[in-house]
């Protein structure tokens, strides 16, 4: 089940006061026309009217949900299904299994070292991947709206309020509820499945929601880092 979204035609631009931007019924186009000041006395050019404030809700479009590697964003404003979000937290356990199996193949293989250089080397290594997955968790999700499960998904969040990324204070303390509500019961986590929208105790915290994505492209995970960097 999908949310109706808002119909074509000129709207405020949610990047920018004092101009209208077309929304072309599904996605935020790059037409603009800069309002003139009341003062003046001019009129607008034919044919644009301010149109009604888009109304709050999952169905606004957004203007920047997923960051693509031209440093443009674009979104549905269709909220994601549990099972995409499943999907994601998936994909998100399997790959930093992949990065800690990693690390323990080199750690083995360190272990042939004299005791001093080994333990040096082994602990900055240890240091550098869990600073990296937790860049990609709560770094990614405060500032492209995405852990690198979610990009490949397509999904992300976003807030409720602006429908940009939360930041990476609000990730850090949306990713703390989420750990509380999968120890009560998993209840917090499961809030989702009947909230209308679709918000876990996690997302009401911080007030955001997941929403689908337009891009089909994806990042290497390499490209994804940097992502998370030139997005900061």
């Amino acid at each position: 089940m999908t949310t109706a979204t808002p119909p074509a035609g000129w709207y405020d631009d949610p990047d920018a006061t004092g101009q209208l931007r077309w929304w072309d019924g599904s996605a935020w186009t790059d037409r603009r026309v800069v309002l003139p000041p009341a003062s003046t006395g001019a009129v607008r050019p034919p044919g644009v009217a301010r149109s009604t404030a888009i109304p709050p809700g999952p169905a606004v479009p957004s203007g920047r949900a997923a960051v693509t590697t031209d440093g443009r964003v674009a979104a549905t404003g269709v909220l994601a299904s549990p099972w995409e979000r499943l999907a994601a937290v998936v994909l998100d356990v399997v790959l930093s299994s992949v990065v800690l199996l990693l690390l323990s193949v080199v750690n083995l293989a360190l272990s042939v070292l004299p005791d001093g250089p080994a333990a040096g080397l082994s602990g900055l290594l240890v240091l550098a991947t869990w600073a990296l997955l937790a860049i990609a968790q709560i770094m990614g999700t405060g500032r492209l709206g995405q852990s690198y499960g979610k990009h490949l998904v397509g999904i992300a969040v976003v807030s409720t309020f602006t429908r940009r990324p939360i930041g990476s204070a609000a990730a850090l303390g949306r990713g703390i509820v989420q750990s509380i509500g999968m120890y009560v019961f998993g209840l917090g986590v499961l809030w989702i499945l009947w909230d209308p929208q679709r918000q876990g105790w996690h997302d009401k915290a911080v007030s955001s929601i997941v929403v689908r994505t337009r891009s089909a492209q994806r990042l290497d995970p390499a490209g994804y880092v940097r992502a998370i960097f030139a997005a900061g």
